[in-house]
C-alpha cells in the first residue's frame, strides 16, 4: 500500500466521525460502518453522512492525483430500517454484531453499485424516510438475493444529482 492509499482510511473515518459521532472498522474487510447515535438523525443523516464520505473521496482523489497511478474509487448503498447493534462477547473475544436485515440489505445495495456504474445505491425506503423525492434521480430496480421482491431503487451516478435533492428537500422544508 502506498503512502496515499494509507492516508485514505484514516481520511475516510474522521470524515465518518465527525459525522457520526463513532465508527467501526472490520480490519479484515477494510470496511467502514457508520454508527450514527442519535435516533432522530435517521435516513436524512444517513445520505448527508454518505454525501460527506464521497465529497471526502474526491477531495482525497484531488489531493492525492500525482501520487496515484488511478483514482480511488467507492461504491455506497444505503437502505432505511431496524437493526439491533450491540457487542457480544463469548469467551475472551467481543465483537460488534449487527442483527437485522437493513444492513444486510444496504450492503447488498453496495455491491449493485458496480453493476449500475454508479456511486451511491439508494432504497427508495432510504428517500421516503428522509422526505426527499427520487422524482429528478435515475430509478430502477434490483434483484436482493434472501429478497422476494426486486428493489426499488435511485442509482446515483453525479454527486450533483444527490446535492440537488437534498436543496429541493431543504426548500420544500421552508
Amino acid at each position: 500500500m502506498g503512502p496515499g492509499a494509507k492516508q485514505a482510511v484514516p481520511y475516510l473515518m474522521e470524515v465518518l466521525r465527525s459525522e457520526c459521532g463513532k465508527t467501526i472498522m472490520t480490519p479484515e474487510e477494510s470496511k467502514a460502518s457508520m454508527v450514527c447515535e442519535d435516533a432522530k438523525r435517521k435516513a436524512r443523516d444517513a445520505i448527508q453522512s454518505a454525501l460527506s464520505v464521497w465529497k471526502g473521496v474526491d477531495s482525497l482523489n484531488a489531493d492525492l492525483k500525482n501520487e496515484l497511478s488511478t483514482t480511488l474509487n467507492i461504491g455506497i448503498g444505503l437502505h432505511f430500517g431496524t437493526a439491533v447493534v450491540g457487542w457480544v462477547t463469548y469467551n475472551e473475544s467481543k465483537s460488534l454484531q449487527f442483527l437485522g436485515d437493513t444492513g444486510n440489505v444496504a450492503a447488498k445495495l453496495e455491491a449493485q453499485s458496480k453493476n449500475l456504474n454508479c456511486k451511491m445505491v439508494v432504497s427508495l425506503t432510504a428517500l421516503d424516510a428522509a422526505s426527499i423525492s427520487a422524482e429528478a434521480l435515475e430509478r430502477t430496480t434490483v434483484p436482493i438475493p434472501g429478497q422476494g421482491e426486486p428493489m426499488n431503487v435511485a442509482a446515483i451516478r453525479q454527486r450533483h444529482d444527490l446535492e440537488r435533492a437534498l436543496e429541493q428537500r431543504s426548500i420544500a422544508i421552508i
